[in-house]
């Protein structure tokens, strides 16, 4: 049975996600270099995102080899995690 982490990443950033300095150490270190098998990234409460904090996110999420699900995303963000195209 994996051991799953899960986060919110509400309070690792804020409810309004935008860009900000060293985005990818962030990312890594609060989420994707975690040691666990499976990830399960909460979306709760998110107001707002950039484009470019989505694009991070996900590129940082491509490269990690863990399982990574997210849950609770606001239509607009689905929306937005489904058109982008590395």
């Amino acid at each position: 049975m994996p051991i799953i982490y899960v986060a919110s990443i509400k309070d690792i950033f804020t409810s309004n996600l935008m860009t900000i300095p060293d985005i990818d150490n962030k990312l890594n270190k609060e989420l994707f270099n975690k040691p666990y098998e499976e990830i399960i990234v909460d979306f709760s409460g998110i107001i707002t995102i950039s484009q470019d904090f989505a694009n991070h996110y996900l590129l940082n999420k491509s490269k990690s080899e863990k399982t990574i699900h997210e849950v609770n995303l606001p239509l607009f963000l689905q929306n937005m995690f489904e058109n982008i195209v590395f």
